[in-house]
């Protein structure tokens, strides 16, 4: 019978006709299976099967082709740290649902992780961010940082502030890289990982909506000023946006919440579309209530450096 096991859209068919037959599932499709009675288990496809005076039946059939895995517990872990990275800043209820494990295991992995410096907790939401990911060798992302590493360095060193580098591709906007000034406070919260949300209308959003062509440009909606959220009209978003592309640099409308105001510019390939966003976070000072005319001409010529090579 193991040698004659169904595809997995029949497992629960043949089960049937198993247990019709007076055979025992488990006996007949042999190591291959296992029976576990009660609610289902995040083991992979199952198919369940009610029978009369039993809670449940689970029949779990791993593939005959499956590599054996000497440490299952990190390969957890890695796909842990990639859902992470894909999903962005998750609770232990999301990633539960999302990797269909058991609440203690992702709980064990995640505490691991974290140990490892790989993962961050948020102390307030309770959210697990990643921290460390995972880059194949010859990725759109290690290329953009070797490519953008110099004009950043010389940017950051130029204004005095964090320079960041975000990847604008289908899953929205991701820092990828930053650079700290030597000899400066770094007040910056956003690290490498970080995701930038779409309705917000600040430097980054202006840029993506401006120069990409994936973005609705009226999804913003809102903005800092005097550390406080203020709603944005449709056409004030508009009117934003026209200026952007003229100038080819974004300014946030005001301080956020950490006393950052950031300056953005596009790079972009040689089809002219938009690749990236390198962006200046500026830690204000009560006297840096304007923005600061020489960092809005660093940036855009860094930009326009890094586009043109």
């Amino acid at each position: 019978m193991p040698n004659a096991l169904p595809p997995w859209e029949t497992v629960s068919q043949q089960a049937q006709r198993w247990i019709a037959g007076g055979q025992n599932p488990a006996e007949a499709v042999g190591p291959q299976a296992r029976i576990l009675r009660g609610p289902p288990r995040a083991c992979g496809p199952v198919a369940c099967i009610d029978i009369p005076c039993v809670e449940q039946l689970i029949l779990y059939m791993k593939p005959r082709n499956a590599a054996f895995d000497p440490a299952p517990a990190l390969g957890r872990g890695l796909k842990l740290l990639n859902l992470l990275h894909l999903k962005g800043a998750c609770s232990l209820e999301q990633l539960v649902l999302e990797s269909r494990w058991p609440k203690s295991s992702v709980l064990r992995l995640l505490q691991s992780l974290v140990v490892a410096g790989a993962v961050a907790r948020d102390p307030q939401t309770l959210a697990y961010r990643v921290v460390l990911r995972l880059v194949a060798v010859d990725s759109v992302d290690l290329r953009l940082k070797e490519h953008c590493a110099a004009g950043m360095a010389m940017l950051c060193e130029r204004s005095g502030h964090t320079v960041e580098l975000h990847h604008f591709n289908a899953r929205g906007l991701e820092m990828i890289d930053r650079q700290e000034p030597d000899q400066a406070m770094v007040r910056v919260v956003a690290r490498v990982g970080w995701r930038r949300s779409m309705d917000e209308i600040d430097a980054l959003t202006q840029v993506a909506c401006a120069f990409g062509d994936r973005y609705e440009p009226l999804k913003p909606t809102w903005y800092w000023r005097n550390g406080r959220q203020h709603r944005v009209t449709a056409a004030g978003v508009r009117r934003v946006l026209v200026r952007v592309c003229r100038e080819r640099c974004a300014v946030d409308l005001g301080i956020n919440a950490h006393g950052v105001r950031r300056y953005a510019a596009p790079v972009v390939g040689p089809d002219r579309k938009l690749l990236a966003i390198v962006a200046v976070a500026q830690v204000c000072s009560p006297r840096a209530l304007r923005p600061d005319p020489a960092i809005i001409q660093a940036v855009r010529q860094t930009a326009v450096h890094l586009s043109s090579n």
